[in-house]
């Protein structure tokens, strides 16, 4: 049994999500869905990482590498240009690219 990971915690209690398989087409049915398209040793996307569990409860944050789960790009149709690049999605369909701004100030 043992006591549970912690940040294994943190995540589900906030509702963000960090792929472990490439299945992100599990998660687009959702409405306020937030894909955060990020890469390894991206700085940037260290620093966001912490306001993405201080989002409003409505959203459901995935987090995708796109090293290890490139399909997941697929799913944003005007493409990824940098990371961390941010995809709202409602019930499968894109709406719109979110900024670092929009996650750090507005969402919350």
């Amino acid at each position: 049994c043992g006591s549970p990971n912690y940040y294994s915690y943190i995540t589900h209690m906030n509702k963000v999500i960090t792929l472990e398989k490439d299945n992100l087409d599990e998660y687009m049915d959702l409405e306020n869905l937030i894909v955060a398209y990020t890469r390894p040793g991206c700085g940037g996307c260290l620093k966001i990482h912490p306001h993405l569990h201080k989002l409003d409860d409505k959203y459901t944050v995935v987090i995708s590498d796109i090293n290890k789960y490139p399909r997941s790009t697929l799913f944003k149709t005007d493409g990824i240009n940098f990371v961390p690049t941010f995809g709202l999605f409602n019930k499968g369909s894109y709406i719109r690219e979110i900024s670092q701004l929009d996650i750090k100030n507005t969402l919350t």
